[in-house]
């Protein structure tokens, strides 16, 4: 609202980079996290990539807006899927504009979760070879839609009875036309095609290192 303070952004706080987004600590509540567009990045960039989405409006565009939307859908017609998606609390406005507002994704000691991809690096993939069968089995059976699971927008949460798998980023159709939203057959379809490739990618990295 207006008149409302600002959140600074403090470089100093920043954990982690994205394509199209950083994620700063909040500066104000140690379980929630801030993310924000980069400065080179914005909506209309998004938008600018295909000349067939330059008609269509730059709110389709907007990543906080669509992961929100996404979330809430989530939350009601799959509540049972949030265990495995990192929860959103909405907007707070700050220093770099509008923030959307996600939970800290811990360890149980309170470190910062790892991604799939360190996590993998660390201990190799055979540990967590179930954790991702019992993700995307999960997904399909409640019929979520994600956009593109790698191994940098999957966290592995630490320190309870095994390695836990959240997703940070990614929900949703991303086709004009969301033919998974509407079939869930197709759906389940293409998230074992999204984990083979998954797959494919984590052996070559561990093979690699």
């Amino acid at each position: 609202m207006p008149g409302d303070r600002l959140l600074a952004i403090d470089e100093s706080k920043l954990i982690a980079t994205g394509k199209w987004r950083n994620v700063y600590l909040h500066p104000e509540d140690e379980t929630k996290v801030l993310k924000v567009y980069r400065e080179d990045r914005t909506p209309a960039d998004r938008r600018a990539r295909h000349w067939y989405c330059r008609a269509l409006p730059l709110s389709r565009f907007d990543a906080n807006a669509k992961d929100i939307r996404q979330y809430r859908r989530v939350a009601r017609k799959a509540p049972g899927m949030l265990d495995f998606i990192c929860p959103l609390f909405g907007y707070a406005e700050t220093t770099r504009g509008r923030a959307l507002v996600a939970g800290h994704v811990r360890d149980t000691d309170g470190r910062t979760s790892e991604t799939l991809r360190s996590y993998v690096l660390n201990n190799g993939l055979a540990k967590i070879a179930p954790a991702l069968d019992g993700l995307f089995e999960s997904l399909a059976a409640h019929h979520v839609t994600v956009e593109d699971p790698t191994a940098y927008n999957i966290l592995v949460r630490q320190g309870g009875a095994g390695p836990e798998l959240v997703i940070v980023d990614g929900l949703g159709d991303p086709t004009l036309i969301p033919y998974k939203t509407v079939s869930k057959r197709l759906n389940r379809r293409k998230l074992m095609r999204k984990k083979g490739k998954l797959l494919r990618k984590l052996h070559a990295l561990v093979q690699e290192s």
